[in-house]
């Protein structure tokens, strides 16, 4: 009987299933750049935002610093919970 479940399901649904999930649940602050200052001069220059995470299958929620490749990236992050409650997903493979 298992096995007929079993085949019911892709790889790659289960594959999915087993990755573990970074769950952004807000901006807490940011977007900030590693020099402490927002300039538009510096193109390489990573910017970050503050956020309070949880990962899939622990019940506890912490807060980390997310990088971005620029500032536009960061603050549309900002933006999306300004008005959204919804978490954001990302594959913690991406992430790290």
């Amino acid at each position: 009987m298992w096995k007929k479940i079993k085949g019911l399901f892709s790889k790659t649904q289960v594959e999915e299933e087993d990755t573990p999930m970074l769950f952004v649940w807000g901006v807490i602050e940011g977007p900030f750049t590693l020099h402490g200052e927002l300039s538009d001069d510096e193109e390489d220059t990573p910017y970050y935002n503050l956020c309070k995470v949880s990962i899939t299958g622990e019940a506890e929620m912490f807060n980390t610093e997310i990088y971005f490749d620029s500032f536009d990236s960061a603050y549309k992050m900002k933006r999306y919970f300004d008005s959204n409650v919804k978490p954001l997903t990302f594959p913690l493979e991406d992430v790290t």
